[in-house]
């Protein structure tokens, strides 16, 4: 079996957390307004099945938005604006399977938030738990890979918890 390379930046490359912050901001205003629209849509009708049907609305736009767009050359307007893009360790753009585990992650983002932080900013890839956890870089958009090296197994240890996660070396 031949070992799998992966690429890595130098450390100005990978998305701050300021960047990753606005980036979270100005997503996070869109899905508010989309949800504001569909809401006062929603006080037009009086039957439940449209109630139900703009809440199934705004939960398919919401996962269209937070994974297909987000991984796509399009991204989201934050991601945009923040000038980041998600990458794989190999440097390609990540699966949809991978963005939708992402975002499945975000569910537990209120609890995991100052753990999420704390290893962002000591991780010298400027990996959040979700990126370790997907496998995945985020990174400026306008970056180009240092080099290219070995993918090992790295096991941390957390909160009582094992992790095995892939890292570049």
């Amino acid at each position: 079996m031949h070992p799998v390379n992966g690429v890595f930046f130098q450390t100005r490359d990978y998305g701050s957390i300021g960047r990753r912050f606005l980036a979270a901001i100005i997503d996070i205003m869109i899905l508010v307004v989309v949800f504001f629209i569909l809401s006062a849509t929603g006080q037009l009708f009086s039957e439940n099945w449209a109630v139900n049907l703009l809440i199934f609305v705004f939960i398919v736009f919401t996962t269209v938005y937070l994974t297909w767009i987000k991984k796509s050359p399009l991204r989201t307007l934050g991601y945009r604006l923040a000038g980041i893009k998600i990458v794989t360790l190999q440097n390609k753009p990540p699966s949809l399977v991978t963005m939708f585990f992402r975002l499945l992650l975000m569910l537990f983002y209120p609890f995991q938030f100052p753990i999420d932080t704390l290893w962002l900013i000591n991780d010298p890839h400027r990996q959040s738990l979700r990126d370790k956890l997907t496998c995945t870089y985020v990174i400026r958009e306008d970056t180009i890979p240092v080099g290219e090296r070995q993918i090992i197994c790295v096991n941390y240890c957390l909160l009582g918890f094992n992790f095995l996660f892939k890292e570049v070396k």
